[in-house]
């Protein structure tokens, strides 16, 4: 299922930007565009990591960003780890570890219900 929300990137001292992520249950991280961050936000890995998309084709990821805070309407939430990969159609992608930590059931502009209670630290 793919779902598409609008959310904030926010972090300190630096131009907050909206962005429309594709939130996918069958993505098994949460990748975004190198430019969607500040360049001193990237970790670069010690060893890459080699992923596999839908139709099996490998690709590379070199650099990882931790506790990126996005907001969803009215609430900010943390993601713990995302990847940088150069989607070709969107900025942002969260997928499982996302779906995971914070579990929301329904989102609509007007109530966000949890079918869990949000699992956020």
């Amino acid at each position: 299922m793919k779902i598409y929300i609008l959310a904030k990137i926010i972090i300190e001292g630096y131009y907050n930007r909206y962005y429309t992520p594709m939130i996918d249950t069958g993505a098994e991280a949460n990748i975004c565009k190198y430019n969607c961050l500040p360049e001193d936000k990237w970790e670069k890995l010690k060893t890459p990591i080699v992923v596999t998309g839908f139709n099996n084709e490998g690709s590379m990821i070199t650099y990882k960003a931790k506790n990126i805070k996005i907001q969803i309407w009215d609430k900010i939430l943390t993601i713990e780890e995302i990847y940088n990969f150069e989607l070709t159609t969107k900025d942002v992608l969260l997928g499982m570890p996302f779906l995971e930590k914070l579990y929301p059931h329904i989102i609509t502009k007007t109530h966000w219900w949890f079918t869990t209670p949000c699992k956020q630290k």
